[in-house]
């Protein structure tokens, strides 16, 4: 997984030091600041996937600037930071669209689970969406081309990988049917990482170049694997089990759009040859009347 992004504002800066340093530890990506107004630019400008909230600041109140924020990124989990005397104040900010509180002075393992917790569920949320979205996708369409736009999309999105592509298994080559990230450095690596997973007929989990980790999963068809899914990850990024249960849901819906698309194909050329009997049938019954 890619390093969350957070962002904390508090006009107190030995308070804003030392959440910085404990939340850097923990391996988080931290933006910090003391001035309300900067935090809504910034906000307007890069995504956070959580924000830490002083309640009192004297330029602006934190529900103020939680509101404030929500404007520019609506789902954005919000803790808000805030002494014992105003906890009431503090639960008002929760049910005005806050995710929870955090009392100060800062208990390490309280701060520790709130935020896991608050991404958790913020993650949970977006898989969940861009799950059925593909489900709505398949669902509507029979278009093989805009399912695995939409498959790769957003394998890409709820991995956070650097890319993925989508390749299949055409007259005994793999030929790359969609993709979604940044242009691989070198195709025939992805290509290799999709054969071994059709070889094994599992997920397999790879090591690029540069630290880079790539996993491939098979698309199964009833006549056996049709291609893979893979995705590629930054480099010294290793994908979680979270990250290979959705890889493995993304792929299996890229195996039913490939399958609904071989299932047409047989078909349509049933369709085909019963109509070329038929006309065979009425032009030779043309040719020789009764």
């Amino acid at each position: 997984m890619m390093r969350r992004q957070i962002l904390i504002v508090d006009d107190d800066p030995q308070v804003l030091d030392v959440l910085q340093r404990q939340l850097t530890g923990m391996g988080f990506e931290v933006a910090a600041t003391v001035d309300p107004e900067d935090a809504l630019a910034r906000a307007a400008s890069r995504r956070f996937d959580l924000a830490l909230l002083d309640l009192r600041m004297d330029r602006m109140d934190g529900i103020l600037l939680m509101e404030g924020i929500h404007a520019r990124q609506p789902r954005l989990p919000v803790l808000i930071m805030t002494g014992h005397a105003t906890i009431e104040t503090a639960v008002d900010a929760v049910q005005r669209g806050a995710f929870d509180y955090l009392t100060k002075p800062f208990v390490r393992e309280e701060l520790r689970s709130k935020i896991n917790r608050a991404l958790s569920i913020r993650r949970w949320a977006r898989d969940r969406e861009r799950l059925l979205s593909v489900g709505q996708i398949l669902a509507s369409t029979g278009i093989m081309e805009r399912v695995l736009d939409a498959v790769v999309q957003a394998t890409v999105e709820t991995i956070e990988a650097e890319r993925c592509v989508v390749f299949q298994l055409d007259r005994g080559r793999l030929v790359p049917m969609a993709s979604a990230g940044s242009p691989p450095p070198s195709w025939e690596a992805l290509e290799s990482a999709a054969a071994l997973a059709m070889e094994k007929g599992v997920p397999t989990t790879t090591i690029g170049g540069e630290g880079r980790t790539m996993v491939a999963a098979p698309l199964v068809v009833q006549r056996g694997p049709a291609g893979a899914l893979v995705i590629e990850t930054p480099a010294r990024v290793e994908p979680g089990e979270d990250d290979l249960e959705l890889l493995a849901l993304f792929s299996s819906q890229a195996a039913v759009a490939i399958r609904n698309t071989h299932e047409l194909e047989r078909l349509r050329s049933g369709a085909l040859s019963a109509l070329g009997r038929m006309a065979t049938q009425v032009a030779h019954e043309l040719r020789n009347p009764i």
